[in-house]
């Protein structure tokens, strides 16, 4: 649960640590993995008056620092936080530290308890606000290592919390299960036509979820231009396309930094549809990308289903039938089409 305080606070990553800093006051309360680094916390004016030198050593240090974060992503409940080091271990950390330490324990289960374990859980409080722990946050859970050949520099949790991906330098993007505790998804780069560059052109340089419950939809952007929109839920029953990208948008001529989605406008069903496929699997509306070549382009989102008249004859889990009795697939295909290219003459690292 989200602490009943209403204090807030900076995550801000720094020397291979994560600095946990009062929003209202800029005092450094902790870090992550150190805790209090001084009584009543560090002011971070008198923090950037270090001496280069010192600064010189802090970054040597954090170069030999196997467990340095070098990503990071805080679940929207503002208490769970998903870092990853430079050995590529995943790990789960409580920056409220409760005080159950049973991981699969919940208010549930503590009610089953004998009446003497309540009375010992009444005496500890079931949390606390994050700005008022000292120690280092408890590591809750640990996923083991990233599978990533390369640093890992992205991590976005999906609006669920439920699930969250990780971006590297190889390109390849993983899905994480935080309630399992494993990868459910690889999800790796496509080649553009010309077959140019390295693995260093596919680089992840951004990845954003679609901020719905309903749906799995995680937009990549890597260091080529391209942008591949992948829809994890359309294709679930194909173990085949379920880790290929619905669309891949090449329109930019330099690294992607940024994607958002608007809401779903504009976005009604073809009138020869039925009424089963009016409902969008997955969703119309409008959406926008930028990076270092200096414009916004707008997209628009549209579906349609397609009749697989060639497809494979073996029977499958959604199949209808045609006039004259012959099954055929249906499947959904999704198209991004572009309608406007806004010069902003500047490179857009966030929007």
């Amino acid at each position: 649960d989200v602490p009943s305080s209403s204090q807030h606070f900076i995550l801000a990553q720094r020397g291979g640590d994560l600095s946990i800093i009062e929003a209202s006051t800029g005092l450094l309360l902790r870090t992550v993995r150190k805790g209090t680094m001084f009584q009543g916390g560090n002011d971070l004016f008198n923090e950037s008056n270090e001496e280069e030198g010192d600064e010189d050593d802090d970054n040597d240090d954090e170069m030999l620092d196997a467990e340095a974060i070098t990503a990071f992503a805080l679940s929207p409940n503002n208490t769970d936080l998903v870092a990853v080091s430079r050995s590529h271990l995943v790990q789960r950390y409580s920056l409220d530290v409760p005080a159950v330490t049973d991981e699969g324990d919940d208010g549930k289960g503590a009610k089953q308890q004998s009446k003497k374990g309540r009375d010992q859980m009444k005496e500890i409080p079931a949390s606390q606000s994050v700005a008022s722990v000292t120690g280092p946050a408890k590591v809750a859970f640990s996923f083991g290592k990233s599978g990533h050949s390369l640093p890992v520099h992205k991590v976005a949790f999906h609006p669920s919390g439920s699930f969250f991906a990780t971006g590297s330098v190889d390109g390849l993007v993983k899905v994480w299960d935080v309630r399992n505790g494993y990868a459910t998804h690889a999800l790796h780069p496509t080649s553009s036509s010309d077959g140019g560059g390295g693995r260093g052109r596919y680089a992840v340089s951004c990845i954003e979820w679609r901020p719905t419950l309903t749906s799995l939809i995680l937009a990549i952007g890597r260091e080529d231009g391209s942008i591949a929109i992948h829809d994890l839920l359309l294709n679930a029953h194909d173990t085949k396309k379920a880790s290929l990208p619905v669309a891949v948008l090449r329109d930019h001529l330099s690294a992607v930094t940024c994607v958002a989605w608007s809401s779903d406008i504009g976005t009604r069903g073809n009138a020869g549809t039925s009424s089963a496929s009016k409902a969008r699997k997955h969703g119309g509306g409008a959406f926008f990308s930028s990076g270092r070549d200096s414009v916004i382009n707008t997209w628009i989102i549209s579906e349609e289903e397609v009749n697989d008249a060639d497809g494979p004859k073996r029977k499958k889990k959604k199949a209808s039938r045609d006039d004259s009795g012959q099954q055929r697939q249906v499947s959904t295909k999704v198209s991004y089409r572009r309608i406007r290219t806004l010069p902003v003459y500047e490179q857009v690292e966030s929007m």
